[in-house]
């Protein structure tokens, strides 16, 4: 089961993980190997269950970490606007929410201007190319 378990990973790590557009973000926090790395050396060194559960705590720990950088995006971006003289833009505060939307020119993943929108039905990611959009 564990040669299996590897030569799926190598399969994964050859032709998926490449053209997936984001990185694993425990690597990036901490510069440490990629969870798919960690995990087929957990195959390779630990018996099948073993290996198995160490894979289930390396994913809740990248879940965090992806967290973690998500918040450091958000702090980096406010410092980056503050350095800039400008203010956050709470597009909502007049806004009535079903005309939010419209409101917002160009607001997308790319180009966030609005890093701290609460518009309810309008919510946005705006993180760096480790996590996924609109989520």
């Amino acid at each position: 089961m564990n040669k299996i378990a590897v030569a799926l990973i190598d399969g994964y790590q050859q032709y998926i993980s490449p053209r997936k557009g984001f990185s694993c973000a425990h690597r990036i926090l901490y510069d440490d190997e990629s969870c798919s790395q960690y995990i087929k050396r957990m195959f390779m060194e630990q018996d099948f269950l073993t290996a198995i559960q160490a894979a289930r705590q390396r994913f809740k720990a990248c879940k965090e970490a992806n967290q973690i950088l998500k918040l450091q995006a958000v702090s980096h971006e406010k410092k980056s606007k503050k350095k800039q003289g400008s203010e956050f833009i709470n597009c909502c505060g007049d806004v009535a929410e079903e005309s939010c939307e419209s409101a917002l020119p160009d607001c997308n993943c790319d180009s966030c201007d609005f890093p701290e929108l609460d518009c309810g039905s309008c919510e946005l990611d705006c993180s760096p190319d480790f996590g996924s959009c609109g989520s």
